[in-house]
C-alpha cells in the first residue's frame, strides 16, 4: 500500500514537472516573440506645455498615464526647430548638418539608412500614417516603409480653402486632423499580418498653427482662459495638444484591445517646440531657444522599461533610433548603431551622461512679412551648443524679433542655471566660457558637416502651400 501511494505520488510529481516545464517553454516562446514598435511623433509640441512633465494645465492625461508605465525624459532636445530635419535625424541617427536635410522641402538622400529600413530587413512589417505634407514621401521619409499613408483628403484637413498669414492655401489639403490619423492607424493595426511584428510610425500635426481645436477641447480650454469667448493663442495651442493626447489615448486603447500592449515598445516624442512669442517669434523654425527645441519624450515597454521612472539628464533625438534597436537586440553597423543609447537608464542600470553636449541648428527658412524695409530676407543659419548648464548660440547678425528694428548680437551665451528662460545674454561677462563653447561647437561642425540635400521636385502649387505655412520663402 505504501509503495502504491509512493508510485501515485511520484507520478503526480512527474506530471506536475511536465506541465510546469511545458508552461515554462510556452512562456519562453512568448517572450522570444519579436516585440512590436509604435513610434508616435507630435508636431510642434513644447515639453513645458505637457502636464505629464509638470505643466499646470491638464493637457496630456493619457500621456501621463503612459508615463506611469514607463520612463519620461525631463531634458529631451530636437536637433532643429523644424519638422523635416528633426524627423530625418530620428530616422537616421545623424545630425541635420550630416544628413543634409537642414530645412523643409529638401530630400533625405537614399544613401542614408533609416530605422524603417533596418526593421523591414529584420522581418518587420513597416507602416506609417503622417499628417503633414512636410513628411510627404517625395522628401524621402518613406524609405523603408512598406505602407506610407501621406494622402490627405479635403474632408480630413484643416489647412485648406482659407488664408494663412495673408497667403491663400492652394486647393489641395496640406494636413490631416488627428482623429482621421488615428482611425487610419487603428485600421493598420487591425489589418496587420499577425505572423510578423509591426513597426508603426504615426505623426500628429494638430499642435501646429493655425490652432483650430475641435470641441469639446475648444470649450474646455476657453473655460481655462477665464471664460473668454475667443481662445487666447496659448489656450488654443494647449487645446490642440489635449486633442492630440486624446487621439493617442484612443490609439493606445486599440493597441490594448488587439492584445499587443504587453509586447510593444511605445515611443512618443515631439519633433520641435513652438515660440509662442516668448522671444518675439510666435511659431518655430527661426530660433534655437529652449521653447523651440525642448520636446516631450516618453518610452514604455512592460517588463523592460522601469515603470514611473524619470530620466533627468540631457538626451538628443539623435539617440532615439539606436535606443530602439538596442532594446530590440538588433545589431548592425552605421549611424543607427553608433550613438550611445538610453537603454541603461530605461532599464534602471545607470544614468545618462550629465555632461553630454546637445547640438542644435536651424536654417531659418521662414519668411517675415513684418521685417523692416531693406532688411536681407535670405535665410540665415544658426547653430547652438547646450552643455554643462550653459547655452551658446552663434549665427549671422540679425534683427531683434521683438522690435524688428535694432540689430542683435550674432552670438549669445546664457547661464541656464541662473537664467533658464534665456533672457540675459552674458557673453561679455563670461568671454572665456563663450570661447570654450564656440570651440566645441566648431569642432562638432567640422566633424559632421556634409553637403546639403537636394531640393525635392515641387510644383508651384506645392511651393505656394509651403510659403503660406511659413516653411519657405
Amino acid at each position: 500500500m505504501v509503495r502504491s501511494l509512493l508510485d501515485v505520488a511520484s507520478c503526480a510529481i512527474l506530471l506536475f514537472a511536465l506541465v510546469t516545464c511545458d508552461a515554462s517553454e510556452r512562456s519562453v516562446a512568448v517572450s522570444k516573440e519579436p516585440p512590436n514598435v509604435l513610434l508616435i511623433s507630435l508636431d510642434t509640441t513644447r515639453a513645458d506645455h505637457c502636464s505629464f512633465l509638470g505643466y499646470g494645465i491638464d493637457t496630456t492625461p493619457n500621456l501621463k498615464r503612459l508615463a506611469l508605465q514607463g520612463a519620461s525624459f525631463e531634458q529631451a532636445f530636437a536637433p532643429s526647430p523644424s519638422t523635416g530635419p528633426s524627423h530625418a535625424t530620428m530616422f537616421t541617427s545623424m545630425y541635420p548638418i550630416a544628413h543634409g536635410l537642414v530645412k523643409n522641402t529638401l530630400t533625405l538622400g537614399e544613401e542614408h539608412v533609416t530605422l524603417a529600413e533596418v526593421l523591414r530587413d529584420r522581418g518587420y512589417q513597416t507602416a506609417s500614417v503622417v499628417s503633414s505634407f512636410v513628411l510627404d514621401s517625395k522628401f524621402g521619409f518613406s524609405q523603408g516603409f512598406q505602407h506610407y499613408d501621406d494622402e490627405f483628403s479635403p474632408s480630413e484637413g484643416v489647412v485648406h480653402g482659407q488664408e494663412w498669414e495673408g497667403i491663400p492655401i492652394p486647393s489641395g489639403t496640406f494636413d490631416r486632423r488627428g482623429d482621421h490619423t488615428t482611425e487610419r492607424a487603428i485600421r493598420l493595426l487591425e489589418s496587420r499580418d499577425r505572423g510578423r511584428p509591426i513597426f508603426l510610425f504615426v505623426h500628429f500635426f494638430d499642435p501646429h498653427a493655425p490652432y483650430a481645436p475641435p470641441e469639446p477641447f475648444r470649450s474646455r480650454f476657453s473655460t481655462a482662459a477665464k471664460g473668454q469667448d475667443e481662445l487666447s493663442v496659448q489656450a488654443a495651442y494647449d487645446a490642440e495638444i489635449a486633442f492630440t493626447d486624446h487621439q493617442i489615448g484612443k490609439l493606445l486603447a486599440a493597441l490594448r484591445k488587439s492584445g499587443l500592449e504587453r509586447n510593444t515598445l511605445i515611443v512618443i516624442v515631439g519633433d520641435h517646440g513652438e515660440g509662442l512669442s516668448q522671444h518675439g517669434w510666435p511659431t518655430h523654425g527661426v530660433q534655437l531657444y529652449e521653447e523651440a527645441v525642448r520636446v516631450p519624450l516618453l518610452i514604455s515597454w512592460p517588463g523592460r522599461v522601469i515603470e514611473n521612472s524619470v530620466v533627468s539628464n540631457p538626451a538628443e533625438l539623435l539617440q532615439l533610433g539606436p535606443t530602439i534597436l538596442d532594446l530590440l537586440d538588433i545589431e548592425g553597423q552605421g549611424p543607427l548603431f553608433e550613438s550611445r543609447t538610453w537603454t541603461d537608464a530605461l532599464e534602471g542600470k545607470g544614468q545618462l551622461d550629465p555632461h553630454r553636449a546637445v547640438f542644435l541648428q536651424t536654417d531659418s527658412p521662414i519668411s517675415r512679412p513684418t521685417m523692416v524695409e531693406g532688411e536681407d530676407h535670405s535665410a540665415r543659419e544658426d547653430f547652438a551648443i547646450r552643455w554643462n548648464g550653459w547655452k551658446f548660440i552663434e549665427g549671422p547678425q540679425r534683427t531683434d524679433a521683438l522690435t524688428w528694428s535694432k540689430q542683435v548680437s550674432a552670438k549669445e551665451l546664457f547661464d541656464l542655471g541662473m537664467d533658464p528662460a534665456e533672457q540675459t545674454n552674458v557673453l561679455s561677462k563670461f568671454p572665456e566660457q563663450a570661447r570654450l563653447m564656440a570651440d566645441k561647437l566648431h569642432q562638432w561642425k567640422a566633424a559632421h558637416s556634409a553637403e546639403q540635400s537636394t531640393p525635392a521636385s515641387l510644383s508651384e502649387e506645392e511651393l505656394q502651400g509651403l510659403r503660406s505655412l511659413g516653411y519657405v520663402e
